[in-house]
Order: structure tokens, then C-alpha cells, then sequence
């Protein structure tokens, strides 16, 4: 439900990302996510059968949306995680 979560949040933005010309990073973190997929199937699969399928594919989906959402920040100035007023933007005066 977490993962799902984090999706949410993360919306269109490796389509954004691709229709703003930076395709090159969405094609990276997926390859990078889609091995750290792998080996986490390949370690957990015969452990803990399909539950060990369920949470690799959980937690390698879900870094892969924070992945994009922090390269979207980064690369477009797009922010879509909310602050909630928690972090100040304003700088302090030394």
C-alpha cells in the first residue's frame, strides 16, 4: 500500500521527463531499478516464495518513483511532494 502511496505522488513524471528531452535519466533509473529488481527476486523468491515476489517488486517500484520525483525536482524545478509548511524557504541572515 506504501508503494502505491509513493506512485501516486509521483504521477506522469517520467513521462514528463521524457517530453521535456531528459529521457536519458528515466531510461537510467529504470535499468538501475529494473537490476536492483532482479537481484532482489533472485534473493527473496526462494526464501519467502511469493511474498518475497511481492515486496521486491514494492520496493524497487517505489524507489523507482521517488527516484523520478527527486530528478524531476533536480532537472525541471518541479516539486510534487508537498511540505506542508514543514520546511522553510526562506534563508536565513548570517
Amino acid at each position: 500500500a506504501m508503494g502505491q502511496v509513493v506512485n501516486v505522488f509521483a504521477g506522469t513524471l517520467g513521462s514528463i521527463l521524457i517530453v521535456s528531452g531528459n529521457e536519458h535519466y528515466t531510461q537510467k533509473m529504470t535499468l538501475i531499478f529494473t537490476g536492483f529488481l532482479i537481484v532482489m527476486l533472485v534473493i527473496l523468491i526462494p526464501q519467502l516464495g511469493s511474498l518475497g515476489a511481492a515486496i521486491s517488486i514494492a520496493v524497487s517500484g517505489t524507489g523507482l518513483s521517488l527516484a523520478t520525483v527527486w530528478q524531476a525536482e533536480k532537472i525541471i524545478g518541479m516539486k510534487v511532494i508537498p511540505d506542508f509548511g514543514l520546511v522553510s524557504r526562506h534563508k536565513i541572515k548570517k
